[in-house]
This record gives C-alpha cells, structure tokens and sequence, in this order.
C-alpha cells in the first residue's frame, strides 16, 4: 500500500504559489474594510474612488513590468481601498436602515465566496491526490 502524501508536501511551487494568492487576497480584503471604513469616518466614497479603482484596475492589467511584486500589490491593495471606499455610501445607508444588513452582507458576501473558492481548491487537491494514488497502485 502506497503512502499517501498530502500533495502540497511535495509540490513546493503550488504550496508557494497558493500562500500568495491567498495572502494577497487577504491583502485587498483588509484593504477594501478599510476604504469602508474610511468612507463611514470620512465621507471620501463616491464616483471619484471608484473611477479611481478603475483607473487603478486597468493600470495593473496594462503594467508591462509583472515581476515587480511589490509594486502590483501596492497597486492591488489601492484597489482594494478605493473599491471599499466606492461601496461605503451603500454601507453607510445599509447601517442607518438597520445594522444587522451589514453583518449578513459580510457573510454572504465575503464568507460564501471564500468558503467556495477554498472548497474547490481542497476538491482540485483530493482529485489530484486520487489520481497519483491510482498511477501508484496500477504500476
């Protein structure tokens, strides 16, 4: 009987590459509470952030340099920012309706789809993992 490997133990590349991904979505996460709370505090959410958003989503599409890690972060975390700032005139009035909107937002809106993108990453990993057991056992 082969011994079953978690296949993260042996492919250092796509441990690597998830951890970034991951953390980089974290990243804009925070960043997007941020812009919203922002706007709560501040009133700066508007049209004008999120033209910026855009301007800054088209500028990290059409950058020419996609090596420079830090700087497509920046510009992703910026995004971030100005997207959650964008959506704070929504919050803002969600919250003076009745606070609990916000909570159910938050967990429909960033938990389901979390939920589901690690739900699919973990059904890649236990497919991939069945298939190199199969190749194991039929050699």
């Amino acid at each position: 009987m082969p011994r079953t490997d978690n296949v993260l133990d042996r492919n250092d590349s796509l441990r690597s590459h998830l951890t970034t991904v991951y953390a980089s979505l974290c990243v804009m996460l925070f960043t997007a509470a941020a812009g919203s709370v922002a706007h709560l505090y501040f009133n700066i959410g508007g049209t004008l952030t999120m033209l910026a958003g855009v301007g800054l989503l088209v500028l990290l599409a059409v950058d020419p340099d996609k090596n420079d890690v830090v700087k497509r972060l920046a510009t992703m975390a910026a995004f971030g920012f100005f997207k959650g700032a964008s959506i704070g005139p929504l919050i803002a009035y969600a919250a003076e309706v009745d606070p609990r909107f916000v909570v159910m937002y938050f967990q429909f809106r960033v938990l389901s789809p979390l939920t589901l993108i690690m739900y699919c990453a973990a059904s890649f990993l236990s497919l991939s993992l069945e298939l190199q057991l199969c190749s194991c056992a039929s050699r």
